[in-house]
């Protein structure tokens, strides 16, 4: 079976899809999947940081030496490179660890594997959320920090609006379905048992998300 049919099947058929990577796996294109989720995150963590950066010399305030250099760039970018690789594996042990607790025989580079295919959905909200930023930014030309301000708050709401929180939602769903079907491949699990470490692994990644809002509305309040 081609490998652009078996990728294309993951949205259609994720049980035949599994089926085939149990038969064949490709573990380095799971890391490729996480990569470009990572890859989109820092063109959008780039994209705001020129926004901002143009805004200020237009203002005429911008400091000596032309703005924010190289290096703080990649101090803020890093992290959104990184963090898709830290959840990936941390969530992987998650359902590595549930899978062996109800008795799952299966390899865990396949169970890691697995849970990159799963984390398909998060690529796709990554590109959706730079696509609200760009079209949000693109069509406003501030002349002041303080209009930034405004403008990146009013960004912020949209992105943690309840429409977009239901979005978010709906995609970790997704990911727990993938992974259903990746673990009771890999594990030998009728599908009720493989939905446990998969489902496990959706509410922690909503716990997660949460937390990380409480957090990101307290520094909100600070800075806006």
């Amino acid at each position: 079976m081609s490998m652009a049919y078996r990728a294309h099947n993951i949205f259609l058929d994720p049980d035949a899809f599994f089926g085939e990577e149990s038969n064949s796996p490709r573990r380095r294109v799971p890391a490729v999947v996480v990569l470009l989720v990572g890859v989109v995150r820092v063109a959008r963590s780039l994209y705001v940081n020129n926004y901002t950066t143009s805004a200020i010399e237009a203002s005429g305030n911008a400091p000596a030496g032309g703005g924010v250099g190289g290096g703080m760039r990649v101090l803020f970018t890093v992290p959104s490179l990184v963090i898709p690789f830290v959840s990936w594996l941390l969530i992987a042990a998650l359902i590595i660890g549930v899978s062996k607790y109800l008795g799952g025989e299966g390899s865990g580079s396949e169970t890691v594997a697995v849970t990159g295919w799963g984390l398909v959905p998060a690529l796709v909200g990554a590109v959706v959320t730079f696509g609200i930023t760009f079209y949000f930014l693109s069509g406003t030309d501030p002349s002041g920090m303080q209009e930034v301000i405004d403008t990146q708050q009013a960004l912020f709401e949209v992105l943690r609006s309840t429409q977009m929180r239901a979005f978010g939602y709906l995609l970790v769903g997704w990911q727990a379905f993938l992974w259903t079907f990746g673990v009771k491949h890999v594990h030998d699990f009728g599908l009720r048992k493989a939905a446990v470490p998969a489902a496990a692994a959706g509410a922690v990644v909503v716990a997660w998300d949460l937390a990380g809002t409480a957090i990101m509305v307290r520094i909100a309040g600070v800075f806006f």
